[in-house]
């Protein structure tokens, strides 16, 4: 993290419900984005007509996608703290 100009590590850790709240915006952020961009929700993703199955709110997700969107999220407190 950067603090006053200077890399410093962070002493912050997440609960899981920060975590979980974290990936939940990502994951809105990423299909809003999809959505401006003309892609729709179908069960199957298709990306030659715009299609992909996550494109539901968070809490419709599967879970096996919950999942990443949680690993995402530690992947990157995980960079951030080592730097």
């Amino acid at each position: 993290m950067l603090v006053g100009g200077m890399r410093c590590a962070s002493t912050r850790k997440f609960s899981d419900e920060g975590n979980e709240a974290l990936a939940q915006m990502q994951h809105d952020s990423w299909r809003i984005d999809r959505e401006l961009d003309g892609w729709r929700y179908a069960p199957a993703c298709d990306n030659r007509c715009l299609l992909h199955p996550d494109l539901v709110p968070y809490e419709q997700l599967r879970e096996s996608t919950n999942d990443y969107a949680r690993a995402q999220i530690r992947a990157l407190w995980a960079m951030d703290t080592q730097h």
